[in-house]
């Protein structure tokens, strides 16, 4: 299993586009370094938080409805 993260981690490292992941509760719990470019949050910083503590402003937003779908989605 260590190895198989391993190799995710690296795979999700080397890419240019940013890439994330969240739990069901919408926090972050994987942040790549084209993240911490495109934001200027820190993976340190971002995983753990909620989408809202990091983009307060995405509260009514098409943006928001896209996660809380693609959350639910993912649940069933």
């Amino acid at each position: 299993m260590l190895e198989s993260e391993a190799n995710y981690r690296e795979l999700t490292e080397s890419i240019d586009d940013p890439f994330y992941a969240m739990d069901r509760d919408l926090r972050y719990t994987y942040w790549n370094k084209a993240s911490e470019a495109l934001t200027g949050i820190l993976a340190k910083d971002a995983i753990g938080k909620s989408l809202y503590e990091l983009f307060s402003d995405i509260k009514g937003t098409k943006a928001e409805q896209f996660y809380i779908k693609s959350i639910k989605k993912a649940a069933t």
